[in-house]
This record gives C-alpha cells, sequence and structure tokens, in this order.
C-alpha cells in the first residue's frame, strides 16, 4: 500500500488555495503537478 505525501487535511487546504488563486502557482508552490490538483477535484 502506498504511503500518501499529504494527510486529507492538507490536500483539502491545497484545494482550497487552488480555488483562490492560479493551479499553475499552487501546484510549483506545494512542488505537485497541476495533474495532481485535477486528480483531487474529481475525487473529493
Amino acid at each position: 500500500m502506498k504511503n500518501n505525501r499529504y494527510t486529507d487535511e492538507q490536500t483539502v487546504n491545497i484545494l482550497c488555495e487552488a480555488n483562490e488563486t492560479s493551479i499553475a502557482a499552487t501546484a510549483n508552490k506545494h512542488a505537485i503537478t497541476e495533474q495532481t490538483i485535477y486528480r483531487w477535484r474529481r475525487i473529493v
């Protein structure tokens, strides 16, 4: 089983931040891809 890098709470906080700013800026800040943010949106 794979370990998650971010907890559920951190994921939600990153998604909220992405809604307030650009997805690209948020992705760069947290060292994740833009696709990860889109994937998290579908799951959450």
